[in-house]
């Protein structure tokens, strides 16, 4: 076996391998996959049921064999144009892998062999270099080329959905053994993705990203589809048998972003201490205004070459979304403008069209191409890493709003990342890539000459302080930041996908997390795309709202994507009654009035404000929040929430509809009146007739009762045990980052603010545990008010007496039992409690219902609270009267992380900024409403709106940009290697379109109002193919999700990547490579 991998089996080549399996095992808390439910799960490749993933083998035919694999053991074939073989080790050949988060392949290079130009949207990689000379590169979201020859026995790593290769410089044959930390990490071809595609991308399309003419298009096409090769999956053993046994002990997960540790974290923009996000602003310095957005109210610039012009609605402009999840942006697309091929590695993507026809498309790793035109207040879904793009095909300028569920989902344009990278990718690389000369490369180039695309200032500050040296220190210090970035983002409410796309069967009869996926050959464009929201929904009720949902139960294609996008129609005096979402962020567009917005902390604090057209705001995880249509009009809002199902608990419903009820002495007991005024109100709220039609509209699909019961043990401590074993099972779920180290004590007296610490604070050890465990006593009769824990489940362990518990799930479900001692119960996250013992969180955070309501500070109109209660205003007045102003935490610090830029602590994201500096301000952002300019080669433009203009989106993962695009602009090919996007068009008409791994384009025109997304790190585009200027927002699922412009980093790395690398990659000679490059302003 040695001799036919040719690998000396020496102690140093075993100390290296270990070190790869361990960076792995260190990588796995950002695995795109879930986390193993049992021991073994092997993959029943045979099977007909659809999942996320794949069914498990019954235990009954799992053999030894299962888990071992010798498939690495032979060579694959490099008789190939590109000159390498794969023997793959994933799912797909080794069925063992199965939920196990990890692929194994072995890679062969011929002499000169090139591994083409790809992304894995789902994976980060690491190779090992077990014989040869090999030159490995990738570029990053800004454009920059960190390459190096590697020997025998060194390791290098590729972070999740950026655009890398890597060529065989050694004069004979070259072995790699390539690990990525997802079972099916998918692998998306550039060059097939962009040239050969089914069906195609429109070759105008493509001119106008690489800037030449359509001719040189059709050359390339015609090359790429003759050369359209492949490779035989062959597939390893000791070192599978090694990564098996240390996988195990491992706990992966899978969220693009981190969750928060409190009620919210406003990003400190300005803070030095550096972290997964942003630090927390002060919550001294916290206001209403933090949470409340006004930038998506201007157009954006699409005087650019692409014809669009993006507003973003992320961290950096909307402080407030800082640990929550989601991006918010507008896209204006100018007729005829395109969103260029580009991905988001970090974040699926929903975009509403608002104004305009948009075509919008997006690719599979299949190389199957998705593409529909929408028209104004239609929806689209783009899976999290797929290439897409967009183009504005209407007449006039097209608007798209953009939702992603991550803060920082990740930019990558396609043709900047090949074309216009710094430096520059290798003229025979892109060459042999796109099957064409090396003359025909250097024309591409030299239309990059100058790369007009403008990116943050933040970005191309970032990329100039972070120009370090590729040296082999350099590899070892980016590989300890990237294990210490992606171990902290391990914490999602959706799981992440395995697949490109996984469209839910809505009619099966197999109960899974979420839904099954239908079979391949019944998924069509339509599923993709949304009509639903176009249309008012009725307010003739008592509350005068009304509901278009836009989640998984009624847009199939959101599942595995992690979002939920919903029109909101309020009559005037219409009221939102308080509710929680124990799942998931909300942002809040309004399109048309005057709406007053409120939520509560756990610290009973109101943060309210009256936000009119085109203002955003965010309401964090957990937290009870309403809202009232103020003006004289209807009033219309966009909710996006950052879960495919994120759930809805109506307060009112929840408290006093509940069936069973919930017993008038606790309620009356809770809100501190008689029993017979808890009567009236009971009676109010379940007679009424039209409001169990909003409850139909609002309610999310109910929960399974969840109460379990331990028989009474002589062995209190063997029932401990259970208790903790349960509590750790349950890691994986909690709102905790998941620790990097043995244990982390906390030091309270530290005056650094992190998001992080809570409940510690009397047991520093519990610190990065995610664990709390309190004691609490009740006096006859004495009751634990209603209360809920944004950030984490609870169970109660009765350990004398006997006790009434109760919660109410979403659809306001009463499960309640009395426990007497030795039982157990279990409370899912986010919902009313009676009691509490033991959270799955370091800080759980304690919502008081009745004093949320009737206590906060400023208090809640009382008009309000009398709608919500079908009371009149002079009983709320007697219930305020009679409750007295407590919180229930005592130590606030951790309800928000305004991100410190200014800091000089690194960390994963930003740290906190010091409370006394937080202001109202770092909540709200107006940095959406400054037209970007457009005039630049594209014809496009971006203000941002992420964590760095933002400070209060920190650790809410959120970003929400606004894209102009001027008449005939496009967005370049590009990727987000942390996100997934969507985008949501205001105005114009664009064209969007991502490209899949496997090379399949979908595409579609989008108007004002119609909705697409762009799956996490796959190429895509827009493009503005209206006559007038377009507006679009993006709305990303991450705070910072990266953009790698496709041809500036292939054309403008730095340094650049040599020309015979361009073209082998692009099948063309040096020549074209050089042309190329002249037009990025390279030459050799």
């Amino acid at each position: 076996m040695a001799a036919k991998i040719s690998i000396k089996t020496t102690s140093s080549f075993f100390l290296v391998l270990c070190l790869t399996v361990i960076l792995f095992f260190s990588l796995s808390c950002y695995s795109a996959d879930p986390d193993p439910l049992q021991d073994i799960c092997v993959a029943d490749l045979n099977s007909t049921i659809r999942v996320n993933g794949f069914p498990c083998k019954p235990r009954s035919q799992v053999t030894a064999n299962d888990f071992f694999f010798s498939g690495l053991m032979n060579a694959g074939s490099t008789a190939n144009f590109l000159g390498f073989g794969v023997s793959r080790g994933d799912v797909l050949t080794f069925p063992g892998l199965n939920t196990q988060g990890l692929t194994v392949s072995r890679i062969d290079l011929a002499p000169g062999g090139v591994i083409p130009f790809h992304t894995h949207p789902r994976g980060s990689q690491a190779n090992l270099v077990i014989k040869g000379n090999v030159y490995f590169g990738f570029i990053t979201t800004t454009d920059v080329l960190y390459a190096k020859v590697m020997k025998a026995g060194e390791l290098n790593i590729i972070p999740r959905g950026l655009v890398h290769f890597a060529k065989n410089v050694g004069p004979g044959r070259a072995l790699l053994i390539a690990t990525l930390n997802s079972q099916l990490p998918g692998f998306a071809n550039l060059s097939s993705n962009l040239f050969a595609s089914r069906p195609t991308i429109p070759n105008d399309i493509l001119a106008k990203n690489f800037r030449v003419d359509e001719k040189t298009i059709a050359m390339i096409n015609n090359s790429t589809m003759a050369a359209k090769f492949s490779i035989k999956t062959t597939s390893s053993f000791f070192l599978v048998l090694c990564s098996t046994v240390i996988l195990f002990f491992s706990l992966p997960c899978f969220s693009a972003d981190p969750d928060p540790l409190q009620d919210f974290c406003v990003a400190e923009l300005n803070s030095t201490v550096k972290v997964n996000g942003f630090p927390c602003k002060s919550v001294s310095q916290v206001t209403s205004n933090d949470f409340f957005f006004s930038g998506l109210m201007n157009e954006a610039s699409t005087a650019n070459p692409f014809g669009a012009g993006l507003i973003l609605g992320d961290v950096t402009a909307f402080p407030g979304l800082n640990t929550q999840g989601l991006t918010v942006s507008r896209i204006d697309i100018a007729p005829g403008g395109i969103i260029p091929l580009h991905t988001h590695p970090r974040a699926s993507e929903c975009n509403l069209v608002t104004k305009g026809k948009v075509l919008f498309g997006f690719i599979t790793t299949t190389d199957v191409l998705y593409s529909k035109v929408m028209k104004a207040k239609e929806l689209s879904i783009i899976p999290r890493g797929l290439v897409h793009f967009a183009k504005n095909v209407g007449s006039g300028k097209a608007v798209v709003i953009a939702i992603l569920n991550s803060q920082q989902p990740g930019f990558s344009t396609l043709p900047n990342n090949l074309f216009a990278s710094n430096p520059e990718i290798p003229n025979d690389i892109l060459a042999k890539n796109f099957r064409v000369t090396e003359k025909v490369i250097t024309i591409i180039k030299s239309k990059f000459q100058h790369n007009m695309y403008t990116k943050s200032q933040s970005n191309k500050t970032m990329a100039a302080k972070f120009s370090i040296k590729t040296t082999s220190s350099f590899f070892l210090v980016l590989s300890l930041n990237v294990i210490l970035f992606f171990s902290l983002s391990c914490l999602s409410a959706d799981p992440d996908p395995l697949q490109d796309v996984c469209v839910a069967d809505l009619n099966s009869t197999i109960r899974v997390n979420g839904f099954p996926c239908k079979p391949m050959s019944q998924v069509t464009s339509n599923d993709f795309f949304f009509s639903g929201l176009m249309n008012g929904a009725s307010t003739a009720n008592f509350l005068g709202v009304g509901v278009r949902r836009g989640d998984v139960t009624t847009f199939p294609g959101l599942n595995t994507q992690g979002l939920t996008v919903s029109r909101i129609d309020l009559a005037p005096g219409g009221v939102i009654p308080f509710h929680t979402h124990p799942r998931a962020s909300e942002a809040n567009l309004v399109i048309r009035g005057e709406v007053y917005f409120g939520f509560i902390t756990t610290t009973d604090v109101l943060y309210a404000k009256v936000m009119k057209d085109g203002e955003l705001n965010i309401i964090p995880r957990g937290l009870v929040h309403f809202a009232k249509n103020v003006g004289p009009r209807k009033a219309v809002v966009i909710a996006t929430l950052n879960s495919q199902l994120p759930g809805f608990a109506n307060l009112s419903s929840n408290l006093f509809a509940s069936h069973p009820t919930i017993p008038n002495d606790i309620l009356a007991k809770n809100f501190r009146v008689d029993e017979k005024t808890i009567a009236i109100i009971k009676s109010n709220i379940r007679n009424s007739q039209n409001f169990k039609l909003v409850h139909h509209l609002i309610k999310n699909t109910s929960y399974k009762r969840f109460l379990l019961y331990i028989k009474n043990t002589s062995s209190f401590f063997v029932v401990m045990c259970l208790i903790v074993i349960l509590f750790f099972s349950m890691s994986c779920f909690s709102a905790d980052p998941d620790p990097l180290q043995d244990f982390c004590v906390a030091d309270l007296n530290s005056t650094i603010i992190m998001n992080g610490r809570g409940d510690v604070t009397t047991f520093l050890g519990l610190n990065t545990l995610g664990l709390t465990v309190s004691r609490v006593d009740l006096a006859r009769g004495g009751i634990i008010q209603l209360h809920v824990h944004p950030r984490a489940s609870e169970s109660n362990y009765v350990i004398k007496g006997e006790v009434l518990f109760g919660f109410v799930s979403t659809t306001d479900v009463l499960y309640a039992k009395v426990m007497k001692p030795g039982e157990l119960s279990i409370i899912p996250r986010g919902l009313k409690a009676v009691v509490l013992a033991i959270f799955n969180s370091q800080l759980p955070g304690f919502a008081n219902i009745p004093n949320n309501l009737f206590a906060s500070n400023p208090k809640i109109p009382n008009d309000i609270l009398a709608k919500n209660f079908r009371v009149d205003e002079k009983i709320i007045s007697i219930i305020k009267s009679n409750l007295p102003c407590f919180s229930a935490d005592s130590d606030p610090l951790q309800d928000f992380c305004v991100a410190d830029l200014n800091s000089t602590v690194r960390v994963n994201g930003f740290p906190c900024k010091p409370r006394s500096q937080v202001t109202s301000n770092d909540f709200f952002f107006s940095g959406l409403n400054i037209e970007p300019s457009t005039d630049n080669p594209y014809g496009f433009g971006v203000s941002r709106g992420d964590v760095t203009t933002f400070p209060g989106l920190n650790t809410l993962g959120v970003t929400v940009n606004r894209v102009v695009l001027a008449p005939g602009g496009v967005i370049p090919f590009h990727t987000h290697p942390r996100a997934t996007e969507i985008n949501y068009v205001i105005e114009g008409e664009v064209f969007v379109g991502f490209v899949t791994t496997t090379d399949v384009l979908y595409s579609r025109v989008d108007k004002p109002g119609e909705v697409s997304v762009i799956p996490r790190g796959l190429v895509h585009f827009v493009a503005n193919i209206g006559p007038k200027k377009a507006v679009l927002l993006a709305f990303f699922n991450s705070q910072l999700p990266g953009f790698v412009n496709i041809p500036t980093n292939l054309f403008e790395s730095n340094p650049r990547i040599p020309d015979d690398i361009l073209a082998k990659n692009f099948r063309v000679d040096e020549k074209i490579i050089d042309m190329i490059k002249s037009k990025f302003g390279c030459t050799d």
